[in-house]
C-alpha cells in the first residue's frame, strides 16, 4: 500500500485557487493546520510516517474555511466544520491504532 505524504504549500493553493501573493497567508495556514493536528492527535502528519490522506483531507478543510472566511464568503461553513471535526475524530482513532486510513 502507497503512503499518501501531506500537502504541500503548492498543492494547498492550487486547491484554494490561491494567488502567488497569498502563499504567505497559506503557508501560515497550512502550518496552524499541521499544529492543529498534531494537539489534536499526539502526531506529526508531516513527517512521512504515516499515510496523510485523512490528513490532508482536514487540512484542505481547516485551509478553505480560514482562507475563505477572511475574505467572508464561505458557503457552507457550518457543514465544513462538520466535515472537519470528523476527520479529526478519525484521524484521533488512527493515531491511536484503533483504525485504519480508507
Amino acid at each position: 500500500m502507497t503512503m499518501t505524504p501531506c500537502i504541500t504549500v503548492e498543492e494547498l493553493m492550487d486547491y484554494l485557487g490561491a494567488e502567488e501573493e497569498s502563499r504567505p497567508q497559506v503557508e501560515s495556514i497550512r502550518a496552524s493546520a499541521l499544529g492543529s493536528l498534531k494537539d489534536a492527535t499526539g502526531v506529526d502528519w508531516s513527517d512521512g510516517s504515516r499515510d496523510a490522506a485523512v490528513a490532508n483531507t482536514a487540512i484542505r478543510t481547516a485551509a478553505w474555511l480560514e482562507f475563505y472566511a477572511l475574505r467572508g464568503g464561505a458557503a457552507n461553513e457550518e457543514f465544513l466544520r462538520r466535515h472537519l471535526t470528523a476527520a479529526i475524530k478519525k484521524l484521533e482513532a488512527m493515531a491511536d491504532g484503533a483504525e485504519k486510513p480508507n
